[in-house]
Formats: structure tokens, sequence, C-alpha cells
């Protein structure tokens, strides 16, 4: 990172970055800076100066070639147009960058003069990292990048400026602000939050934070869906998914769906299975009486977290499995698997009918609707003379091509999920069930 003050420069640090991203929410993405390519090796900002004899002055990130891509040079002009915009406010408040230029030019003359006196020499960006605060402002940001992916810092003291490196927070160097952004589009109410440290996300909200935010943070449970918490917190649900998505952009929280005994949970095929781990230790003094490594073997297989629970077991019981099953999460130990249900009755040989994206009964092949209509449930009558069950599952068949799991049924038909396990039981003639990941979930989270 370098800072260039007209013919002069003034370098805090030259290490390498290799990914990045703005700060900017996830749904309405903005960037000011010019485009830029690989071929400039560095992403730069630059603002004019008005009240001092500088003119101007250009914040500069010097990157490794081989490893960037257009928008990852893109979001470092972001972060060089936010810490240039708030220089310059301080400039014009308080004239901020001519009294750290001149501090820094002064510690290079000096350094240069106990250099020559001396059989040591003396570097000039030591000494200006322990009294410049300028140097000190972006050495901050350069150690935040390299440690964390995030900074937050305070121009002067005064101007705030947050940012993050998206990919890395994520650990997905092919994650794009549009991947981010569908990601969060596909929030609904039956979804849930999972916060990854609780303590972490309280830490680092600024003084200012929204009270709403604050609020919101301390009732997310990962027992309770996005409807509930909204109830609870007295907002509408456009707020809470905006706060939501907020915390999923900077990788304080995860996109689930609210932990219950139903949930069919199967060990992450990127977990870790390892005797001897951090994790393995970690869930040791979590869990003092139980073996992760025990617990992992029981999700080998899919099945529901109530079937995970002995009526004989002494060291478990919902609470403590659920518990559990949250912690696994965090750690991406387990993922959630979902039913898919096809429509595909036996002997039928030819399934287009599976890729037109507007199924319904009118437009299913006359083959299959006659033997639909020779199901026992589909002559089953109301009071009034109505096939109650055929008519249910005609609602259903637009949801029968295996892209829609029973959740997102549920919430398209409003209905609860035994009144639609028992109609597609009953229709489980024609019927082909699958199980596994929602893939929104799935891609968004795999990881490197």
């Amino acid at each position: 990172m370098a800072v260039h003050i007209l013919q002069q420069s003034w370098r805090a640090n030259s290490g390498d970055k290799s990914t990045a991203d703005s700060s900017q929410p996830p749904l309405t993405p903005t960037s000011n800076a010019p485009p830029s390519t690989r071929d400039t090796n560095s992403s730069t900002n630059s603002a004019n100066v008005s009240q001092s004899g500088t003119s101007m002055f250009h914040v500069v990130f010097a990157l490794r070639a081989e490893d960037i891509t257009a928008f990852i040079v893109e979001s470092y002009h972001r972060l060089s147009l936010k810490l240039a915009l708030a220089v310059s406010h301080e400039e014009e408040r308080c004239q901020y960058l001519a009294v750290n230029v001149k501090s820094l030019n002064g510690s290079a003359e000096f350094a240069e003069n106990i250099s020559a006196n001396a059989l040591v020499k003396t570097s000039p960006y030591s000494m200006a990292l322990e009294k410049n605060p300028l140097a000190i402002l972006l050495q901050r940001v350069y150690d935040d990048l390299v440690r964390d992916g995030t900074t937050s810092v305070r121009v002067n003291d005064w101007v705030q400026v947050n940012f993050c490196l998206l990919p890395r927070i994520h650990r997905n160097l092919d994650l794009s602000e549009a991947a981010l952004t569908e990601h969060v589009m596909k929030m609904r109410p039956y979804h849930g939050l999972l916060l990854l440290d609780e303590q972490d996300v309280t830490n680092d909200l600024p003084i200012d934070s929204s009270s709403t935010l604050v609020r919101f943070i301390r009732i997310v449970s990962p027992l309770s869906n996005f409807q509930q918490l909204a109830m609870e917190a007295g907002v509408t649900l456009k707020q809470i998914f905006s706060m939501a998505g907020h915390l999923i952009y900077w990788a304080k929280a995860r996109l689930i769906f609210p932990v219950c005994e139903t949930n069919v949970y199967a060990l992450s095929s990127d977990a870790s299975t390892k005797v001897l781990s951090d994790t393995v230790d970690e869930f040791a003094r979590r869990f003092s009486d139980l073996s992760l490594l025990e617990i992992l073997s029981d999700f080998s297989m899919p099945q529901p977290m109530r079937d995970m629970i002995s009526p004989f077991s002494e060291n478990i019981d919902t609470g403590k499995l659920t518990q559990i099953v949250i912690w696994c999460l965090r750690k991406e130990l387990l993922m959630q698997l979902h039913t898919f249900v096809y429509l595909v009755p036996q002997d039928v040989q030819d399934l287009h009918y599976l890729q037109n994206e507007s199924l319904n009964w009118l437009s299913l092949p006359y083959a299959i609707r006659d033997t639909i209509n020779a199901i026992p449930a589909a002559a089953a009558i109301t009071e009034d003379g109505q096939p109650s069950e055929l008519v249910f599952f005609m609602k259903i068949i637009p949801y029968l091509r295996g892209r829609t799991h029973l959740e997102e049924m549920m919430f398209n038909l409003n209905v609860k999920r035994s009144q639609l396990t028992t109609v597609l039981d009953k229709f489980r003639e024609v019927l082909v069930t699958t199980v596994y990941e929602d893939p929104n979930i799935q891609n968004f989270h795999k990881t490197l």
C-alpha cells in the first residue's frame, strides 16, 4: 500500500494481497472508481485538496498480477476511494494530510541523516510508524486485511472507513458480488439465521449502530425463522431480510433452516474426521461427556435429528443434541438435507415434461394423467362431491420437477407439513423422492 503526494511518495507497507471486496451492502453495490486490469498491478484512487500546498494525492494498492481478477481489482479501487475521500475530508477540515506529509518528510530526512553518520541504516518506515498517525493508519489497514480480511478504522479519529475482503472472509475465491446478491435475494420467511460467533458480532458493532440491528442480534436464534423474529422484534420482514443480509455479507452469520427435530442432517463432505484436531479438543471442552467423532459417526447416514436420541441414553437429551447440532453447523461439520420430489410414474420413458417451467395438470401427457386418475386417492371426494385429494395434488404438480424442496412447497402453498406429506404419500405410486442439500445454501457455502 502506498500514498503518493505529488512527486513524493510514502509507502506504509509493500505487502501483497490476493482477495478483496468492498463493504457496500450486498443489494446495492456501488463503485465510483475507474476500471482496472491486471496489467496495472495496482488499484488507485486520488482526491483533490484545496487548502494546502498539496494539489493531489493517491492511495495505491500494489497487487500480484497473477493472483488478480477484475473483480478483485475493482474491490481495491473501492477501498482506495473510501480512504482517499476520508483523507480528503480531513484535509479540508483540519489539514490532516498536510500535517502528516510534513511529519513523514521529516522522518525520512532524519533517518537519512542518522544513516549517513552510523554504520547501521535507520529505516524511515519504522520511525514513521512510531508517531505518524497516517502511517499508523495505513499499517493497521494492511495488517487487518492480511490477518482477518476486514478492517474498520477512523481516519483522524473522525471519519469511519469499513471494508471487507469478500472472497477471503467467506473462504471462497470464486465468490462474487452477484453470487452474494443472488444468495441473499433467495431468503424466505421460513429461513433462519445462525450467528457464527455471538460475542464477536456484538463486539464488532460500532458505537453508533442502529438500535434495531442491536436488538435483532440479541434475539436471533437458530431455532426461530425470520417470520417469528420479525414478530418478536416488531419490525417488517423487509427490515429483517436487510439486517440478515448485512450480517451474511460480513460473514458474521449463515443462512439456515431453523433447527428442529424433524430436520435431516448428514456429515458434511468437507468435515474433518481426524482423531487429533483443534475441533475435537474444542468439542471436548464444550461437551465433556461426549465424543465428537461418535456424534459425527451417527450422522454418517442421513437421519432426522429426533432419531438420534435413544430413550435409554443418559448423556444426551433433545436440548443437548440441539446445542450439539448448532455447534456442528457453525463448524460446517454437518449439512442439512431436504426432500425433493419428481413426478415420474412407472414405465414412463419420456421425461421431457419435467423440463417444462410451467408444468401443470393440463401440460402433462395424457398417459400420465390417466395413471394419476387410476390411483385410489384420486377418486376420493368431499361431502359436496369434489375430488379433494386430486385437486390438492394438482396444485402441487408445478413443484414436482425435483427443484423445489418441501419447505418451499409449504411456503408457496400455505399448508402445513403434515397436509403436504399426507397427500404426497397417497400419490406415492407416481412419485420419486430424493434427498440432498438446498442448492442455494450448498453453492454459496462451497469452500476451497
